[in-house]
Order: C-alpha cells, then sequence, then structure tokens
C-alpha cells in the first residue's frame, strides 16, 4: 500500500489526518518505509519527530507486541531522473 505521506500538498497541515494515516499504516502493514530527506535527520518537526512518537505511544498502548519492521530510507536528492533534464 503506498501512501501519500506527512507532507503531501493536497492535504495541507491536517494533522489528525497524519496520525490516523500513520496508525493505519503500521496497523496493517508488516514492513513500512520512512522516507526521510537527509537535511532534516536532527531537526525536530522536519523529520517528523513528534508524529512518530505519538503513535509508537498508542500503537503500544492498542496492539500490544505485535512486530512491524520499520526502513528508514535516507535520501540526499530532491530531483527523480526525469525532472534533471
Amino acid at each position: 500500500m503506498d501512501m501519500e505521506g506527512t507532507d503531501g500538498k493536497e492535504r495541507g497541515e491536517d494533522t489528525a489526518f497524519e496520525k490516523q494515516s500513520t496508525l493505519f499504516a503500521l496497523a496493517v502493514a508488516d514492513v513500512v518505509l520512512i522516507n526521510i530527506w537527509c537535511h532534516d535527520i536532527g531537526r525536530e518537526h522536519a523529520s517528523n519527530k513528534p508524529l512518530l512518537n505519538t503513535v509508537f505511544q498508542v500503537m503500544m498502548r492498542l496492539f500490544g507486541p505485535r512486530k512491524t519492521t520499520l526502513i528508514f530510507v535516507i535520501r540526499d536528492k530532491t530531483k527523480v531522473p526525469l525532472l534533471l533534464f
């Protein structure tokens, strides 16, 4: 399942939807990819640290010991190959 992510333009700044969609993805998926731009590592809000913290706390409370594999993808490019031309 491909989710929009937390920085989608269509949704704007709807943090409630961010939390709900992230919780849903973690509840139903065995593997979750978290795509982070290299410049956002260490930043409080840019790297979605508050969102991840809230979601993990809720996951532990509601779903117990279910295991979901988290893969953090650290990217350093901003353009896809087709946009480089």
